[in-house]
């Protein structure tokens, strides 16, 4: 699990440096059309963000030996809302006025 945990680190570093936007899922899939709408680096950067509080989860819950369930379900809850987060407000949209 460590290894894991050092991998989703290092790719979440990368990520935050605005590259791998291959990497981020639906958006290598977007059309060019629909790329237009969206800050490409900066959803790169926020999903780099969940990959390295993803690393720090799975630390903690190694070195911990704990039961996990709560702090499993808390970080569930912080990802979805960080999703939605990144899916609807407009720092993450580019303004393009309709002419």
């Amino acid at each position: 699990m460590i290894g894991i945990a050092l991998l989703f680190f290092i790719v979440g570093l990368f990520m935050l440096a605005g590259k791998g936007s291959f990497l981020v899922a639906g958006y290598n899939t977007m059309s060019d059309e629909q790329k237009a709408r969206y800050n490409g680096r900066r959803i790169t950067q926020a999903t780099g963000v969940i990959a390295i509080l993803s690393s720090v989860y799975m630390m903690v819950i190694e070195s911990l030996h704990v039961n996990s369930n709560w702090l499993t379900a808390g970080f569930v809850i912080v990802i979805l809302l960080y999703a939605v987060l990144i899916n609807t407000h407009p720092f993450f949209k580019n303004h393009i006025e309709n002419q």
